[in-house]
């Protein structure tokens, strides 16, 4: 049996205009080993005007501005090198797309492929997709011991309901109630491949389709009974 690869797949994105800024991924093995790392700016919405404002308003009321606009982090290139980057990796290492909320950065970076290439989309069909989060819900989630730690820690959702987040669900796994993250899409990768790992050691089925989850109050209930 071939040796199998996953690319650890994030974007950030400009929240007015659903437009991908940042674009990173981790090449991992099953183990958590990376093999490769990859992280560009998007030159086509850094470099123009309007949208730098708008990244710009976005940092500042959620994240740190200077990682995109003082202090540029990562190379300012083309979508298209981004694109090629990217696509080549997923050729060169046969490797499975995985990402937290996959139908999320999936639809951002087609939908922007279409405007910037041409009608391209940035993955083809044949690219083998997971949603991490999904995967987290059906493995680590699913769990009276992770409802007790989201309502103990305060991970809990502005309408009440249990966090699935990455982040809620990195903290639990490594036990640090006080993390937080990052929100750069090369940092956000580095906490999703760490998940991955933990969900394939937990050797459990795997639901890899993209997916909406909510936990509710009953849930929780529900989960809490368990022993």
């Amino acid at each position: 049996m071939n040796k199998k690869f996953y690319m650890v797949l994030d974007t950030e994105t400009v929240a007015d205009a659903r437009v991908p800024y940042d674009v990173a991924w981790v090449i991992v093995d099953r183990a958590g080993n990376v093999l490769e790392r990859f992280n560009g700016l998007v030159a086509e919405v850094l470099q123009n005007e309007t949208l730098r404002y708008l990244v710009r308003k976005d940092s500042f009321s959620k994240r740190k501005a200077s990682f995109y606009l003082d202090e540029e982090h990562a190379p300012i290139m083309s979508f298209e090198d981004i694109f090629m980057f990217t696509t080549r990796a997923i050729d060169m290492y046969n490797c499975v797309v995985v990402a937290y909320n996959a139908a999320f950065d999936i639809k951002v970076l087609n939908d922007y492929a279409n405007i910037i290439l041409d009608g391209l989309d940035f993955f083809c069909e044949d690219d083998e997709i997971w949603d991490l989060w999904n995967m987290a819900l059906n493995t680590v989630c699913d769990s009276s011991n992770y409802v007790r730690w989201c309502i103990d820690s305060g991970f809990i959702t502005e309408k009440g309901n249990i966090s699935c987040s990455a982040e809620s669900v990195y903290s639990y796994l490594f036990k640090d109630s006080d993390f937080e993250e990052e929100h750069t899409a090369l940092s956000d990768c580095e906490i999703e491949a760490k998940i991955l790992q933990k969900v394939f050691e937990r050797k459990q089925k795997l639901v890899t389709d993209y997916c909406s989850p909510v936990f509710r109050q009953k849930v929780w209930k529900k989960r809490l009974k368990r022993k």
